[in-house]
């Protein structure tokens, strides 16, 4: 009982903490009083311009998350009602600091992938020993771009060499279809027929705007195959 008793002080004392934090910020922020949706879209427009303000991001955090714990706080609710607004209030709440966490660390992964000066070919072991994910990685390469085995004499070498690259390297490994449809659509060529040749990682990242709208189709028909490519590297690897 006594056990009991804590919990609930202990919960009380929270939801009065973040009632009253909820309200300071309104205040500061000049909100005091909106709808949720007004509250959502006035945080969002002061968040794009002060996007460092961490108090601004904690009332953007408790817009997203109120189940009507803190907005309802002028509705007459009855103690069991109000009890169950704020755990799922607080549910919702560690949901998205989880999210929140998780793409942090995963922002911090990327610029580590970015950050790497450069993927090489050369000076490497040839093996004619190619597995059976290899040879499927080269049919699907050579049926999205139609090449013959004739066009590309360096071909298996070259995936080879990469995607043990990328088996290599723990962050990379986690990207291998994306890593190896970006290695494919910008190096196309030189993936088939050079043997030694350089990526520089950034390059492979960087947004590049293609138009899709001209050329009679062809254009619609390449980047349609693309997409079969992303999809099917995806159940491949």
């Amino acid at each position: 009982m006594e056990k009991l008793e804590r919990e609930k002080w202990e919960s009380e004392s929270k939801a009065h903490k973040w009632k009253m934090d909820f309200q300071d910020l309104c205040q500061t922020y000049e909100v005091t009083g909106c709808n949720k949706a007004t509250l959502y879209y006035m945080s969002a427009l002061q968040l794009r311009e002060q996007i460092q303000d961490n108090a601004l991001k904690r009332l953007f955090i408790y817009a997203i998350c109120d189940a009507g714990f803190l907005m309802d706080r002028y509705t007459d609710c009855k103690e069991q009602q109000m009890e169950t607004s704020f755990r799922n209030t607080e549910k919702r709440m560690r949901k998205l600091l989880t999210l929140l966490q998780k793409e942090k660390e995963m922002c911090e992964q990327w610029s580590e992938i970015v950050g790497r000066k450069r993927f090489s070919s050369k000076n490497r072991v040839y093996s004619d020993d190619y597995n059976e994910e290899l040879l499927a990685l080269c049919s699907l390469f050579r049926e999205t771009f139609e090449m013959s085995e004739r066009q590309t004499p360096n071909l298996a070498d070259n995936l080879q060499y990469f995607l043990m690259e990328a088996r290599n390297n723990d962050l990379i490994e986690k990207i291998i279809p994306f890593y190896l449809f970006q290695v494919m659509v910008r190096h196309t060529n030189r993936l088939a027929q050079n043997p030694d040749f350089q990526i520089v990682p950034a390059s492979l990242w960087k947004y590049k705007e293609y138009e899709i709208t001209k050329n009679n189709g062809k254009n619609f028909n390449k980047y349609e195959r693309c997409i079969g490519l992303f999809q099917k590297l995806c159940k491949v690897i």
